[in-house]
């Protein structure tokens, strides 16, 4: 839970910079600011993967036999809202 936490706070804090970075290189280069931005949002969603992951497993727990449809499932869904999300925003 904490973890999951510390990962949206590091996505959110990193994104508000992003808001007001301008759209052309200018003479003070801050549009090079991105770069280290985006890798703190990288470590971000990284932490927020892993998380996401083992929260599965704890809701499979020791039960086997059901384990791989549960896996199967997450990544449907996981492929399928990101293939809708990704559809919007370029539509």
């Amino acid at each position: 839970m904490y973890p999951m936490l510390v990962a949206i706070v590091i996505v959110v804090i990193t994104s508000i910079p992003l808001i007001y970075l301008p759209d052309i290189p200018s003479e003070n280069n801050a549009i090079y600011l991105v770069y280290p931005l985006v890798a703190c949002q990288g470590v971000g969603l990284a932490i927020m993967l892993n998380t996401s992951t083992s929260l599965i497993s704890d809701v499979i727990g020791s039960d086997a036999e059901s384990s791989a449809f549960v896996y199967g499932a997450y990544s449907l869904f996981d492929k399928f809202s990101n293939g809708f999300l990704l559809y919007y925003i370029v539509a």
